[in-house]
């Protein structure tokens, strides 16, 4: 199987189809943390700083403390 650029991180799992996928990330939100859980089950989240960031409404994270 081939894909074509540019990759997709979930195009990329369908071939190698990896035993364990690492994702660290400074900026998260718990729904994106599920989201990934959910669609990349076999995957180790590092998530770095002191608590998950909020979602505007138009989907955007708004990372504290700088946006009250």
């Amino acid at each position: 199987m081939t894909i074509e650029r540019p990759y997709t991180t979930k195009e990329v799992y369908k071939v190698v189809t990896p035993k364990k996928l690492v994702i660290t990330t400074a900026f998260y939100s718990k729904k994106g943390v599920a989201d990934l859980k959910a669609e990349f089950p076999n995957t180790i989240i590092l998530l770095y700083g002191q608590e998950a960031d909020d979602i505007n409404d138009d989907g955007m994270l708004m990372p504290w403390p700088w946006f009250d």
